[in-house]
């Protein structure tokens, strides 16, 4: 009966090789590399500055996303700092830096947390280009010139960031 409820998948490594954590259900990309992101800055506390400038309103709404929150905000003791504005969220901080300290693929923490803020960047650029290409079609049917005009500068803008970063591997 009880091994009736248990499934085999629960036992099989995830995608990023780590095992699951208990409750796992199928994680997003921004989910998987902001754990990346926390697990190695409360690792590594002086990666933390790495965070600067990075946009977190799209991944908010994911417990991962409050944590880089409050990552943001901690200046040391990161752990205590999760503890007073994210205290149900410090079983999953501690089980993410126990992932990082198994994951044998990682030599350098700070180049993991560079991939996955480049990863993260890129990813929401290509997002934010599907949605202006959108507002571009709109904009060229409902024969709005001046506002294609400046949506193409701004997918110009995206392009070329995202060309950056595809670049600066």
């Amino acid at each position: 009966e009880e091994m009736a409820r248990i499934s085999n998948e629960d036992f099989l490594p995830r995608s990023d090789g780590a095992m699951p954590l208990k409750g796992d259900k199928k994680k997003t990309k921004e989910e998987l590399w902001g754990e990346r992101i926390v697990a190695c800055i409360i690792k590594d506390p002086s990666l933390r500055q790495c965070l600067d400038g990075l946009e977190i309103e799209p991944i908010l709404k994911y417990d991962v996303g409050q944590l880089i929150q409050v990552l943001k905000k901690a200046e040391n003791d990161i752990l205590g700092k999760i503890k007073d504005e994210a205290s149900h969220l410090v079983d999953y901080a501690n089980q993410l830096v126990l992932s990082i300290e198994v994951a044998e693929e990682i030599e350098s923490l700070e180049e993991e947390v560079s991939f996955c803020i480049k990863e993260f960047k890129s990813h929401f650029i290509r997002q934010r280009l599907n949605e202006i290409g959108e507002k571009i079609q709109e904009a060229e049917q409902s024969q709005d010139d001046e506002a294609a005009t400046k949506l193409m500068q701004e997918f110009r803008l995206l392009s070329d960031q995202l060309n950056q970063y595809s670049n600066n591997n």
